[in-house]
């Protein structure tokens, strides 16, 4: 691998980030997407929770933004409130996927398997089978015992993927699931060849913690431009 191959440079992106907002202070999405897709991968929690705040002012009523506040108390280790928080969503709009995604994901942490599987089978219907939300049911299913479940999904993926794009991410997720920590990283590590956008949240997301020390991670966190996350 050749170090900074697949890194990104956050200060550019945050003075475009700002650049939009201060175009248009009263456009909740720049605020949104503001905290989302830079604070939250930066592990910078309380500015990206006063973001979503400026946001909800602007659009008390946004699902994506209600539902933020979940993945941010999520990506805070802070499952009860994330799952509070994603309960308000679902309360608000039984058929909202991304609120089940992230439910599910924070049952999973909380210990609470069976309601994690539930929440997560929930995601897969509602998204019609989205890859993300495939490859999250699979990882729980993995971590359950539901082995055969989850191979079965793994080829779903690894068929899709044949046919059109899949992350690696995503494949990664399963096969961490299923203990493959060698498979995961190597798919880590091609999907920060080819650029995926859904490694940009690696150095914060939860499901990472099990192999957050190996020096392959960590290399690949350098390779991102992240500084070294001190603790899940």
């Amino acid at each position: 691998m050749r170090a900074g191959t697949c890194g990104w440079s956050s200060r550019s992106r945050e003075a475009e980030f700002q650049k939009a907002i201060e175009a248009d202070p009263g456009y909740p999405t720049a605020h949104h997407w503001y905290a989302i897709n830079l604070l939250m991968p930066l592990g910078r929690f309380a500015e990206a929770r006063a973001e979503l705040r400026r946001a909800l002012e602007l659009e008390p009523l946004s699902l994506p933004i209600l539902t933020t506040k979940g993945v941010l108390s999520y990506y805070a280790r802070d499952y009860e409130q994330a799952i509070e928080e994603c309960r308000r969503v679902i309360d608000l709009d039984a058929g909202f996927a991304m609120a089940h995604f992230f439910l599910g994901h924070s049952w999973e942490h909380a210990g609470q398997p069976s309601e994690a599987i539930r929440a997560l089978e929930r995601a897969v219907q509602l998204s019609g089978r989205s890859a993300e939300t495939m490859a999250a049911f699979a990882h729980a299913c993995a971590t359950q015992g539901r082995v055969a479940d989850a191979r079965a999904l793994l080829e779903q993926l690894g068929e899709r993927a044949e046919r059109g794009y899949v992350s690696p991410t995503l494949l990664a997720l399963v096969r961490l699931g299923l203990g493959e920590e060698d498979e995961a990283l190597a798919l880590l590590e091609q999907a920060c060849d080819v650029r995926a956008a859904d490694l940009i949240w690696i150095n914060e997301r939860p499901t990472f913690d099990p192999i957050r020390s190996h020096p392959r991670f960590a290399r690949l966190v350098e390779r991102m431009g992240f500084p070294p996350r001190t603790a899940p």
